[in-house]
Protein backbone atom coordinates (compact mmCIF):
# COMPACT_ATOMS: atom_id res chain seq x y z
CA UNK A 1 0.00 0.00 0.00
CA UNK A 2 2.69 2.76 0.93
CA UNK A 3 4.19 1.77 -2.47
CA UNK A 4 1.15 2.41 -4.30
CA UNK A 5 0.67 5.56 -2.21
CA UNK A 6 4.38 6.62 -3.15
CA UNK A 7 3.58 5.81 -6.67
CA UNK A 8 0.97 7.94 -6.86
CA UNK A 9 2.81 10.72 -4.83
CA UNK A 10 5.53 10.52 -7.82
CA UNK A 11 3.21 10.77 -10.40
CA UNK A 12 1.19 13.76 -8.94
CA UNK A 13 4.86 15.17 -8.53
CA UNK A 14 5.42 14.15 -12.29
CA UNK A 15 2.58 16.06 -13.02
CA UNK A 16 2.99 19.46 -10.96
CA UNK A 17 6.78 19.24 -12.45
CA UNK A 18 5.34 18.88 -15.84
CA UNK A 19 2.98 21.31 -15.59
CA UNK A 20 5.18 24.02 -14.45
CA UNK A 21 7.59 22.91 -17.56
CA UNK A 22 4.72 23.49 -20.07
CA UNK A 23 3.90 26.88 -17.94
CA UNK A 24 7.45 27.71 -18.26
CA UNK A 25 7.83 26.84 -21.89
CA UNK A 26 4.86 27.46 -23.25
CA UNK A 27 3.34 30.33 -21.09
CA UNK A 28 -0.42 30.98 -22.21
CA UNK A 29 0.24 35.11 -22.15
CA UNK A 30 3.03 36.58 -24.70
CA UNK A 31 2.88 38.26 -27.78
CA UNK A 32 4.38 37.32 -31.46
CA UNK A 33 6.57 40.50 -31.00
CA UNK A 34 8.77 39.18 -28.19
CA UNK A 35 9.39 35.72 -30.24
CA UNK A 36 10.29 37.80 -34.01
CA UNK A 37 12.57 39.50 -31.64
CA UNK A 38 13.94 36.98 -29.88
CA UNK A 39 14.12 35.58 -33.32
CA UNK A 40 16.31 38.41 -34.77
CA UNK A 41 18.31 39.17 -31.53
CA UNK A 42 19.19 35.20 -31.30
CA UNK A 43 20.37 35.40 -34.88
CA UNK A 44 22.58 38.01 -34.33
CA UNK A 45 24.42 36.61 -31.44
CA UNK A 46 24.54 33.41 -32.93
CA UNK A 47 25.85 34.95 -36.21
CA UNK A 48 28.03 37.79 -34.15
CA UNK A 49 30.41 34.57 -32.59
CA UNK A 50 33.64 33.27 -34.35
CA UNK A 51 33.51 29.54 -34.83
CA UNK A 52 37.38 29.43 -35.64
CA UNK A 53 37.82 30.88 -32.17
CA UNK A 54 34.55 29.58 -29.81
CA UNK A 55 33.28 26.13 -29.65
CA UNK A 56 29.81 25.18 -30.52
CA UNK A 57 28.90 24.82 -26.43
CA UNK A 58 30.78 28.23 -26.15
CA UNK A 59 28.55 29.82 -29.07
CA UNK A 60 25.30 28.26 -27.24
CA UNK A 61 26.31 29.53 -23.87
CA UNK A 62 26.89 33.12 -24.91
CA UNK A 63 23.42 33.43 -26.88
CA UNK A 64 21.84 31.73 -23.95
CA UNK A 65 22.80 33.44 -21.43
CA UNK A 66 22.60 37.08 -23.21
CA UNK A 67 19.21 35.66 -24.00
CA UNK A 68 18.63 35.44 -20.32
CA UNK A 69 19.85 38.63 -19.27
CA UNK A 70 17.43 40.81 -22.34
CA UNK A 71 14.35 38.62 -20.70
CA UNK A 72 15.68 40.29 -17.18
CA UNK A 73 16.38 43.19 -18.59
CA UNK A 74 12.82 43.59 -20.19
CA UNK A 75 10.80 42.40 -16.83
CA UNK A 76 12.98 44.97 -14.90
CA UNK A 77 12.57 47.93 -17.23
CA UNK A 78 8.93 46.91 -17.07
CA UNK A 79 8.80 47.23 -12.87
CA UNK A 80 10.76 50.74 -13.19
CA UNK A 81 9.04 52.49 -16.46
CA UNK A 82 5.43 51.01 -15.23
CA UNK A 83 6.12 52.82 -12.05
CA UNK A 84 7.25 55.94 -13.27
CA UNK A 85 4.52 56.42 -15.91
CA UNK A 86 3.80 60.41 -16.52
CA UNK A 87 5.61 63.55 -16.14
CA UNK A 88 4.60 66.07 -13.94
CA UNK A 89 6.83 68.88 -15.62
CA UNK A 90 9.87 68.03 -12.85
CA UNK A 91 11.60 65.31 -14.41
CA UNK A 92 10.12 63.22 -12.26
CA UNK A 93 7.20 60.77 -13.32
CA UNK A 94 4.27 60.28 -10.93
CA UNK A 95 1.90 56.85 -10.96
CA UNK A 96 -1.52 57.90 -11.96
CA UNK A 97 -3.75 55.94 -9.50
CA UNK A 98 -3.00 53.19 -6.96
CA UNK A 99 -4.01 50.28 -9.03
CA UNK A 100 -0.86 51.50 -11.51
CA UNK A 101 1.14 51.67 -8.35
CA UNK A 102 0.07 48.22 -7.43
CA UNK A 103 1.06 46.76 -11.06
CA UNK A 104 4.24 48.36 -10.91
CA UNK A 105 5.73 45.81 -8.38
CA UNK A 106 6.78 42.17 -8.17
CA UNK A 107 3.92 41.29 -9.90
CA UNK A 108 4.21 43.80 -13.00
CA UNK A 109 7.89 42.73 -13.40
CA UNK A 110 6.19 38.86 -12.93
CA UNK A 111 4.15 39.15 -15.65
CA UNK A 112 6.71 41.02 -17.79
CA UNK A 113 9.01 38.17 -17.64
CA UNK A 114 6.15 35.60 -18.41
CA UNK A 115 5.06 37.82 -21.55
CA UNK A 116 8.44 38.45 -23.10
CA UNK A 117 9.18 34.41 -22.36
CA UNK A 118 8.71 33.75 -26.06
CA UNK A 119 11.40 36.07 -26.84
CA UNK A 120 14.19 33.47 -25.11
CA UNK A 121 11.99 30.40 -26.59
CA UNK A 122 12.69 31.77 -30.01
CA UNK A 123 16.25 30.80 -29.58
CA UNK A 124 15.45 27.16 -28.62
CA UNK A 125 15.14 26.16 -32.12
CA UNK A 126 18.29 27.90 -33.64
CA UNK A 127 20.43 26.51 -30.82
CA UNK A 128 19.21 23.15 -30.75
CA UNK A 129 20.14 22.97 -34.47
CA UNK A 130 23.66 24.17 -33.65
CA UNK A 131 23.91 21.42 -30.59
CA UNK A 132 22.27 18.41 -33.37
CA UNK A 133 24.52 19.66 -36.19
CA UNK A 134 27.80 19.75 -34.17
CA UNK A 135 26.92 16.10 -32.23
CA UNK A 136 26.34 15.26 -35.89
CA UNK A 137 29.99 15.90 -37.21
CA UNK A 138 29.37 19.24 -38.90
CA UNK A 139 32.12 21.95 -37.83
CA UNK A 140 31.51 24.48 -35.58
CA UNK A 141 31.07 27.46 -38.79
CA UNK A 142 28.99 24.81 -40.97
CA UNK A 143 26.69 24.20 -37.47
CA UNK A 144 26.49 28.04 -37.00
CA UNK A 145 25.04 28.35 -40.43
CA UNK A 146 22.60 25.45 -40.13
CA UNK A 147 21.53 27.74 -37.10
CA UNK A 148 21.26 30.73 -39.03
CA UNK A 149 19.32 29.47 -41.53
CA UNK A 150 17.09 28.10 -39.28
CA UNK A 151 16.65 31.71 -37.80
CA UNK A 152 16.00 32.95 -41.24
CA UNK A 153 13.40 30.37 -41.36
CA UNK A 154 11.37 31.00 -38.31
CA UNK A 155 11.66 34.88 -39.61
CA UNK A 156 9.75 33.61 -42.87
CA UNK A 157 7.35 31.77 -40.58
CA UNK A 158 6.90 34.75 -38.44
CA UNK A 159 6.35 36.90 -41.70
CA UNK A 160 3.86 34.22 -43.20
CA UNK A 161 1.95 34.41 -40.18
CA UNK A 162 1.94 37.94 -39.62
CA UNK A 163 1.11 38.26 -43.25
CA UNK A 164 -2.02 35.52 -43.22
CA UNK A 165 -2.88 37.39 -40.33
CA UNK A 166 -3.16 40.75 -42.06
CA UNK A 167 -5.65 39.45 -45.15
CA UNK A 168 -2.62 38.63 -47.12
CA UNK A 169 -3.12 36.44 -49.91
CA UNK A 170 -0.64 34.69 -52.88
CA UNK A 171 1.81 36.93 -54.12
CA UNK A 172 1.23 39.72 -52.00
CA UNK A 173 1.56 37.40 -48.96
CA UNK A 174 5.00 35.93 -50.89
CA UNK A 175 6.29 39.24 -51.24
CA UNK A 176 5.36 40.53 -47.63
CA UNK A 177 7.11 37.32 -46.50
CA UNK A 178 10.17 37.91 -48.84
CA UNK A 179 10.11 41.66 -46.87
CA UNK A 180 10.30 40.42 -43.96
CA UNK A 181 13.21 37.98 -44.52
CA UNK A 182 15.31 40.81 -46.22
CA UNK A 183 14.66 42.77 -42.91
CA UNK A 184 15.41 39.91 -40.69
CA UNK A 185 18.86 39.76 -42.98
CA UNK A 186 19.59 43.39 -42.53
CA UNK A 187 18.90 43.16 -38.81
CA UNK A 188 21.07 40.40 -38.56
CA UNK A 189 23.83 41.80 -40.00
CA UNK A 190 23.51 45.03 -37.97
CA UNK A 191 23.51 42.92 -34.93
CA UNK A 192 26.76 41.71 -36.34
CA UNK A 193 28.03 44.83 -37.33
CA UNK A 194 27.79 46.26 -33.83
CA UNK A 195 29.65 43.60 -32.11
Amino acid sequence: MASAGGTAGGSTADGVFRAAARAILFPPTGHPRHAVYGTVLAAGLIAAQDPDQDSAAEIIAAVATTMVVFWLAHGYAHAIGHRVRHDTGDGIGRVADRRADADAGWSGARRALVENWPMVRASFLPLAVLAVARAAGASVSDAQEAALWTSLLLLCAWGLFSGRAGGLRRWRLAGYTAGIALLGIILIGLEVAIH
